[in-house]
């Protein structure tokens, strides 16, 4: 049984502000898991981009330091998607919607 002369501190963190979903995974990140050079999965998402499978700003998104410097990230569900159309050769009208 706790102390009554004990004194409880009751911590709130409120945090305010989109929540980050899933994990993302930066272009050379995605070249040497699937063994590709990075040039490679830049191409396939430019691809991408100009089918109606296009990436949504949530999905692939440019960020960086600075305007010099900027990495793309893509979600952890949309790398699966290209991994799924170039890799297995699955063609994306049978994988299941990622919006």
């Amino acid at each position: 049984m706790p102390d009554p002369c004990t004194l409880h501190v009751q911590i709130r963190q409120t945090f305010r502000g989109p929540v980050p979903v899933g994990v993302y995974y930066r272009i050379p990140q995605l070249a040497s898991r699937w063994q590709r050079k990075p040039s490679t999965v830049f191409a396939w998402l430019s691809r991408l981009r100009q089918t109606p499978w296009a990436p949504t700003p949530e999905q692939v998104k440019r960020i960086g330091p600075n305007r010099a410097v900027r990495y793309v990230e893509i979600r952890e569900d949309y790398a699966g998607f290209m991994r799924q159309v170039f890799m297995d050769r699955i063609p994306p009208e049978n994988i299941l919607p990622l919006h």
